[in-house]
């Protein structure tokens, strides 16, 4: 796991997600990397239309490229978009991108990409699921620096225990 100063980077969890989206079409990933608010414009000279169609690799290094030119804030909003869209999509591709994912050090849980380092895969065993959703959003606010959000949202998983 990379860590920028206090804060973890997701730029790392980019290489499993783009892996699993090679499993999908062509039209898909475009779909996708549409919905999750990547400029289009970047991807318009790209299609599968003859005589010269594209390979999904070139459209991936496209926007490879076209994630790379995004400000940090805007990368992890199209990552985690992008994971969301992706699991969405297809029940097979959350179970491959969990394990590459898991061997990085991120999570996927509930719908939520965190560091592993925030909550370990133990924690989620003996915590009863009830409190699991308050534990995922407590280390979401203090990943986020919301420190007064992440200790009322640790209090709930103490009280739901």
């Amino acid at each position: 796991m990379t860590k920028v100063g206090d804060e973890y980077t997701l730029r790392e969890a980019w290489g499993p997600i783009r892996a699993a989206l090679f499993n999908l079409t062509f039209s898909q990933i475009k779909r996708i990397a549409s919905k999750a608010g990547l400029d289009m414009t970047k991807l318009s000279h790209l299609s599968q239309d003859p005589p010269r169609p594209a390979s999904k690799d070139a459209l991936l290094s496209v926007v490879d490229g076209a994630l790379g030119e995004l400000q940090k804030g805007k990368q992890e909003r199209f990552i985690r978009s992008t994971l969301e869209q992706l699991t969405a999509h297809t029940e097979e591709a959350v179970g491959e991108v969990k394990d590459d994912l898991r061997r990085i050090g991120w999570s996927f849980s509930k719908g939520k990409l965190l560091p592993l380092s925030l909550i370990d895969e133990l924690d989620k065993e003996v915590i009863p699921p009830e409190s699991l959703g308050d534990l995922v959003r407590a280390a979401q606010r203090l990943r986020d620096g919301d420190l007064s959000g992440a200790l009322t949202a640790a209090c709930g998983v103490v009280e739901a225990a």
